[in-house]
């Protein structure tokens, strides 16, 4: 069974003024191991929208049949009723071992929706349904553990489903867990009613999501990586094209180094009160960088840096987000270029109710190319960029600051190169 993980507040640099909670997955190994690793079950609509509706259905499911010709274990071949009442678990997890006991394969869920339990999934595995409203696997009730499980494992896609918590059924329990893997991908699926984290992806390496839907949880982040393990330190994982959003804690806690998170929407975190969860979160980490997504609606700060290294915010739109567009705290050799940051500071942690807010001792940071404004008839954001603390030795280059609600730029610190803004 699967422990409450447990909350703290998050240990920042305290010239950065907030409280938010994380959950105590550094020591990732520990935490997870209690959330399902060793388990005794392990024994055993915005991005579809309304155009996936019935008529998409229809032509999914004209489709099953040919498609699950096409698989190499059909879990409706190993007893699998997919009524949504009977319990699958058994038959699903026969066919996931007899696609490890063949050294890999693929594993196809024709549509239905396959209550389970705890669903330990092998390596050079493919488990594929037929389409994200088409097929799906709901935690079974009372499970309070995670749906779908992979530990010591790589070359792991899961696609085409909906992967249903049932969080009002449980007591705990991430939605799906990987555990020091490698090249896990996760691509076209929809993770809905967490209970902790819907996507918790601890020391793993190499691995994409990719495409999928993840919405809701009641007790954590929407995409958690977590490292604890120094030989999975080079994530080198993407984030790209997703939809994230109304997640308890932050929409993506990156806590791991190298990677790219691109192209989302990430929008309406930070359901908890009293806190400034946001949309993007890194903390202590280096090599990653943050382009092109839609940041919207956020708790807190649309992106969240805290004592990073070489970390690129580049074209993000970050708009309507309780605390700044983005924050920059203790950050080095770093950039912000081209973003809008439009209407933030709404409920601001202090010091973080700007465009761009710079923090902490930051330093070696090149500002160029944003755009920062407020065009609210009651303006909330404070300033276009604001530089505060001991911040130093920043680049700020024709930026583009006008509407804002006290100035278009303040910054202290020595060195700074600041030419070329409309201010």
């Amino acid at each position: 069974m699967e422990n409450n993980l447990d909350q703290k507040k998050r240990t920042v640099n305290p010239l950065v003024s907030r409280r938010k909670l994380l959950a105590a997955i550094g020591g990732g190994g520990a935490a997870l191991a209690m959330e399902g690793m060793l388990g005794s079950s392990l024994l055993a609509e915005a991005m579809s929208g309304e155009k996936e509706k019935q008529t998409g259905k229809d032509k999914q499911k004209g489709n099953a049949a040919s498609q699950a010709s096409l698989c190499e274990y059909n879990v409706m071949d190993y007893g699998a009723i997919g009524d949504g009442t009977t319990d699958d678990t058994g038959a699903i997890q026969a066919a996931i071992a007899a696609c490890s006991a063949a050294g890999g394969g693929v594993v196809c869920f024709p549509a239905g929706t396959y209550l389970s339990g705890t669903i330990q999934v092998g390596g050079h595995m493919k488990l594929r349904g037929v389409g994200q409203d088409v097929t799906s696997l709901k935690l079974k009730p009372g499970t309070n553990d995670a749906l779908l499980v992979g530990t010591l494992t790589e070359n792991v896609t899961i696609s085409d489903m909906t992967l249903d918590g049932n969080a009002s059924q449980q007591t705990t329990g991430s939605t799906v867990i990987f555990w020091k893997c490698k090249r896990i991908t996760i691509d076209h699926i929809k993770v809905i009613n967490s209970h902790v984290i819907a996507l918790n992806m601890s020391n793993v390496m190499a691995s994409r999501i990719t495409r999928s839907h993840l919405k809701g949880t009641i007790g954590n982040t929407v995409i958690s990586f977590s490292l604890d393990d120094p030989q999975y330190a080079e994530g080198n994982n993407w984030v790209m094209d997703n939809l994230i959003e109304d997640g308890y804690l932050d929409g993506i806690i990156y806590n791991t180094n190298r990677g790219v998170i691109s192209g989302n929407i990430i929008r309406n975190n930070g359901l908890v009160p009293n806190n400034t969860a946001g949309g993007v979160y890194i903390n202590n980490k280096y090599g990653i960088v943050i382009s092109n997504n839609l940041i919207e609606g956020n708790d807190g700060n649309g992106i969240d840096i805290i004592d990073a290294t070489e970390i690129i915010s580049e074209g993000n739109w970050c708009v309507n987000n309780n605390s700044a567009g983005i924050m920059y705290a203790s950050v080095t050799n770093s950039q912000i270029i081209g973003n809008v940051c439009k209407n933030n500071g709404k409920a601001p942690a202090t010091g973080q109710d700007d465009g761009i807010s710079i923090l902490g001792n930051s330093h070696l940071v090149t500002i160029t190319g944003n755009r920062c404004f407020d065009d609210q008839s009651v303006k909330t954001q404070r300033y276009g960029i604001h530089a505060i603390d001991t911040s130093h030795d920043l680049l700020i280059t024709s930026n583009i600051l006008r509407g804002n609600l006290i100035g278009s730029l303040s910054t202290v610190g020595s060195s700074n190169v600041i030419s070329s803004n409309l201010n």
